[in-house]
Parts: C-alpha cells; structure tokens; sequence
C-alpha cells in the first residue's frame, strides 16, 4: 500500500482551507455588490426625478403632454423598423411612462412583421392589450414569411 507523504497531505488541507476561505470572500463581494446595486439604483433614481423636474416639459399639464404623443397617431405607419411610439416615449421618464401608459390611443397602432421580426408575439400582444376599447390599426408584414411557418 503506497504511503501518502505528511508534508504533501497537509499542504492539500492547507490549499483547500484556502479555496474555502477565498470562496467564502467571493459570496461577501458578491452580496456587497448587489447591496451597492440596489444603492446605486436608488440614488439613480433620486437624480433622475431632480433633473426631470427641471426639463422643459415638466410644465406640460399631463393632459395635454398626453394629446401631443396622440398626434403621433396621425403619423404614416412606417415600414422601418424603428421602435413604436409608444415604446419609445414610455422610456423618457417615470411620468412620461405613466402617461403613456394611460393613454390607449398611443397604442392603438401595431406593426407586426414576420421572420426576422423585432416585434415578438408576446410584445405584440402587449401593445394590443394597451390599446384597451380604442380602435385598432394593424400592420402586418408577411414579406418575411417562410413557406410552411
């Protein structure tokens, strides 16, 4: 039976010790940084509403900041793929989602594409739903199709 060298065997003891412990720091970073994340978040958010408040737009009652995103509505439907309106006004800033989101004519105009879709069924469907009882427009483009999809 072959012997195991003493010197070796605790040096192994000694290594695997250390991973442990080197493991063990790793988690601590790892809470820290999400801790500092979630911090981070925060402050971002504080700043954001402190600059907004001082835009140009934060006089615009939100009435009427809502009939300027409708007159997009009036706007061709593009055949590009650019993102929709509504989406793209829904991520200027808290209020301007909050806006958008309560206004169902933003989203009464839908552009699917098929293929190589950047408009996913699910997001579609989405838009469909933000649409809520106004009257729907719908794109479809079926360029893409493939034969037997």
């Amino acid at each position: 039976m072959r012997q195991i060298n003493e010197a070796r065997r605790l040096r192994a003891l000694s290594l695997s010790e250390h991973l442990a412990d080197i493991a063990s720091a790793r988690l601590r970073i790892l809470a820290e940084l999400d801790c500092l994340n979630v911090q981070a978040r925060a402050v971002l958010l504080e700043h954001n509403i402190l600059l907004n408040l001082d835009a140009p737009t934060s006089d615009i009652p939100d009435e009427l900041l809502a009939m300027i995103f409708e007159a997009h509505k009036d706007m061709p439907l593009s055949q590009g793929l650019e993102p929709h309106f509504g989406a793209l006004v829904s991520h200027v800033s808290h209020r301007w989602r909050r806006i958008a989101l309560s206004t169902p004519t933003l989203w009464s105009r839908a552009r699917y594409m098929t293929g190589k879709s950047n408009t996913p069924v699910q997001q579609f469907a989405l838009y469909l739903s933000r649409s809520k009882l106004a009257p729907v427009d719908i794109y479809l483009d079926i360029r893409h199709l493939r034969p037997g999809s």
